[in-house]
Parts: structure tokens; C-alpha cells; sequence
């Protein structure tokens, strides 16, 4: 197998996968170009495509036994070109676009052509082959300092540069040997890994972003309905916990909205501290969070007595708190507006304590 990567077979043989994964990678490219117009995603592509014609030049220039200059020069553009964009591309998946950067991504290109037009106006022999390898070396050696510092998947990265760095140094000093194909090839696939990877973030983000509250980051509501539905279609003894903080209007309106919300998201805080393997908080709408137990074995009173405690010990606002406990034959609906009601008594008997919805009936 070692053998197969060897000479003008290896070179054939490594190119030919290396257009397989890249064409792979154009076409996740691609498709999240259409979803979400992003400038990272035009960069990828691009350089997608010039990898892809690069290979093809190795393919042509191993077919056909040597290359003419101007193939060479051809091939070598592409390549460090290429690179460049790739590096731009990814870089800009997690950081926001500037007008430098795009700038710098630019004048890399253009000096990729220039690198590797030079060597053929006035010079021969092995000044006309290893300036590009240089040039490509020290884009990697930048990309190692400011790339990955900047962008997800550090390691990954780190691994895949490292890769190409080596198969640069062995190509630079002409070393006569397959591991560069093997270099290159654990390259592309390292970044296939990490585009595949930075597209199950952006799944996981639509989907987390479709079912929270922006503000508070709890379910949302509906959301936290189905969670319930699916208990209750169960059987199961869950309890729903209801709570409103106090006097909340008058808290806007006298230290802002700002502090408004800094204790949505304090209360939003406990509501999550407290839920941990027990069962789910949401934000039910304003100032009102509900947190669904779906453990049986939780005493439900104390639950609730201990995060109305905790609000009104780790913040400057108080809250009123109902709870109700399913039982066979009541609706998602019926029992989260049972614990709303144990609530709204807690609210209109003094505020500020804790009501079960059985102590009301």
C-alpha cells in the first residue's frame, strides 16, 4: 500500500482523493452558502475550487511524465492561493468580517501568483521550485500564530497545519518520498472533519435557538409545554412550579429595564441551578418562570420554599410561587394553569411565599 503513494502512481493515486474530499467539503460549502450568505462561505468555495484545479494540474503533470513552466507556475498559483483562501475562509466562520481582513485575504492571493511567477522570469534550477514551498510554509506559519488562536477547533486545525507544514519542509529540501501525499491527504481530511463539525454547531444552534428565550436562555414556552405533554402522556407525576417576580413593573419603571433584566436572568440563574437532573426551567412569558419536576421523588414544597428563599436572599426582588402535581386526567393546560392559580393566591395574600394549588381548592 505504502508503495501506491510512491512516484507518478502516488501522486496520481493522492490527488484523485485529495478532489474527492475536497469536492465533498464544496459541496457543504455550497448548500451553506444558500442558507446563510456568509463571505466565509464564498471563501471556501473559491478555494475549494482552485484546490480542485490544482489537483487536476498534478493529475495532467504526472500523466503526461514532466510539466512546461508555464504549467508549473499554473499549478503553484493555485495552490498557495488556494491555501490563502481556505485560511481566510475559515477564519471568517468565527469572526466577523473587517474590511483589513479582506484586504489581507486579497493581498495574500495576489502574492500567491507573484511567488510563483517570479522564479520563471530570470532564474532556473531549484530557486523555480522551492519558492512557493516557502511561500506556502510561511502562510502556514501565520495562520499557526493568528488563525487558531482565533478560531474554533484549535487543535484540529493545529494538526491539519502541522500536516501541511511538513509536507512543505519535505518539498522544499526535495525530499524523494510518498509521505507528503499521506501529509497532504491527512490535511483535507482534517478540515472535511472540522467543516463537518462546524455544521452540526450551526444544527445545534438553530435548534437551541428555536426552543429557548433569547433574554434568559430557559426553554421557551412552548418548548416547555411539549416537555410536559410528554410526561403527562405518560402518566407520570410531574409537578409544574410557577413563579412571577414581585412588583416587577416597579422595578422597570425605577431602575430601568436594564436592571429588569438583569434579574430575569438572575431568577432564570437559580430556576437553572436548582432543575439540575431533576427535570427543565422556561420562561412562561414577562416576568413569569416555570420549572417542570420530573423526578417523582423530589418533595415539591421544599423545591419550591427553597428557590423563593434564594431569590429573595441573592437578589433585590422577591417572588410569589405556586406549584400543582399531576394526576390521572388532567390536561398539559389544566395543570399549568392549576400552578398559575396557586400563584396569583400567593401574589394577592401578601406576595413574596409559596402555595400549593391543593391548599386552594
Amino acid at each position: 500500500m505504502f508503495e501506491w503513494f510512491s512516484g507518478r502512481q502516488g501522486e496520481i493515486l493522492s490527488s484523485s482523493l485529495n478532489i474527492l474530499i475536497v469536492s465533498v467539503m464544496l459541496a457543504m460549502s455550497i448548500r451553506l452558502l444558500l442558507h446563510r450568505r456568509k463571505l466565509a462561505y464564498i471563501s471556501l468555495i473559491v478555494s475549494f475550487v482552485i484546490t480542485i484545479f490544482c489537483h487536476l494540474f498534478s493529475i495532467y503533470m504526472a500523466s503526461s511524465g514532466g510539466a512546461r513552466s508555464a504549467t508549473i507556475v499554473i499549478k503553484d498559483s493555485l495552490q498557495a492561493a488556494g491555501l490563502c483562501l481556505l485560511m481566510l475562509g475559515f477564519y471568517l466562520l468565527y469572526n466577523s468580517v473587517s474590511r483589513s481582513k479582506l484586504v489581507i485575504g486579497a493581498a495574500s492571493v495576489c502574492l500567491s501568483v507573484i511567488v510563483a511567477i517570479v522564479p520563471f522570469l530570470g532564474k532556473s534550477g531549484i530557486w523555480a521550485y522551492i519558492t512557493t514551498d516557502a511561500y506556502i510554509l510561511l502562510v502556514l506559519l501565520v495562520s499557526m500564530n493568528w488563525v487558531v488562536r482565533k478560531s474554533g477547533q484549535r487543535w484540529i486545525l493545529l494538526s491539519a497545519l502541522s500536516c501541511y507544514a511538513v509536507a512543505a519542509v519535505l518539498n522544499l529540501f526535495q525530499v524523494n518520498s510518498p509521505i507528503p501525499n499521506f501529509l497532504l491527504l491527512a490535511f483535507y481530511y482534517l478540515f472535511a472533519i472540522m467543516l463537518f463539525s462546524r455544521v452540526i454547531e450551526l444544527l445545534q444552534s438553530v435548534t437551541y435557538s428555536s426552543i429557548t428565550d433569547g433574554l434568559t436562555g430557559l426553554y421557551n414556552r412552548k418548548y416547555f409545554n411539549s416537555r410536559v405533554a410528554h410526561f403527562v402522556s405518560q402518566n407520570i407525576p410531574v409537578s409544574v412550579i410557577f413563579s412571577d417576580i414581585d412588583n416587577f413593573k416597579k422595578l422597570n419603571d425605577t431602575k430601568g429595564h436594564h436592571m429588569g433584566d438583569e434579574m430575569l436572568k438572575l431568577v432564570a440563574g437559580i430556576m437553572k441551578e436548582e432543575s439540575i437532573g431533576i427535570g427543565l426551567p422556561g420562561r412562561y412569558g414577562g416576568e413569569e418562570i416555570v420549572f417542570l419536576v420530573a423526578d417523582p421523588s423530589v418533595d415539591v414544597a421544599q423545591l419550591a420554599e427553597k428557590i423563593r428563599r434564594r431569590i429573595e436572599i441573592e437578589s433585590i426582588v422577591t417572588a410569589s410561587i405556586g406549584y400543582s402535581t399531576y394526576v390521572p386526567g388532567l390536561s398539559v393546560e389544566e395543570l399549568v394553569k392549576q400552578a398559575d392559580e396557586a400563584m396569583y393566591r400567593a401574589k394577592t395574600t401578601g406576595k413574596n411565599k409559596v402555595i400549593s394549588f391543593k391548599d386552594i381548592c
